[in-house]
Order: C-alpha cells, then structure tokens, then sequence
C-alpha cells in the first residue's frame, strides 16, 4: 500500500463500488423483479438488464423513482 498513490486507491475503490453495484442491480433486476420469464422473452430482457445495470447510478436516482 506504501507504494500506491492516493488517486489510484480511490479511483481502485470507484471501479470495485461500480463492479459490485452492477452485479447487484443485474441480480435485482434478474431474479427479484417477478419477470415472468418463457421461451423466448429472456433474449430480450437479459440484454436489457444488462444495460440498466451497466447504468446502475443513473437507473437507481432517475429511471426507478419514475417508473415505479
């Protein structure tokens, strides 16, 4: 830890926060949200789940308050 800058354990601390919130919020979003999943609709909504979690601040603090 002596040999690591002040900038590079923060911004090392910000990668493991985003990591950890997009697992969480694809695990959310995948298995604790009641989607009825069938056949086929989960080509479609895995994707989509991905990417909301890949936007996981902006999912948490606009898109959820809106839609409910």
């Amino acid at each position: 830890m002596a040999f690591v800058k002040k900038d590079e354990l923060v911004g090392m601390m910000l990668l493991i926060v985003y990591i950890i919130g997009n697992a969480a919020t694809f695990a959310k979003l995948t298995f604790f949200d009641d989607v009825d999943y069938n056949w086929w609709n989960w080509i479609i909504i895995l994707p989509i789940n991905e990417f909301l979690a890949s936007i996981w601040p902006l999912y948490w603090l606009i898109i959820k308050p809106i839609m409910g």
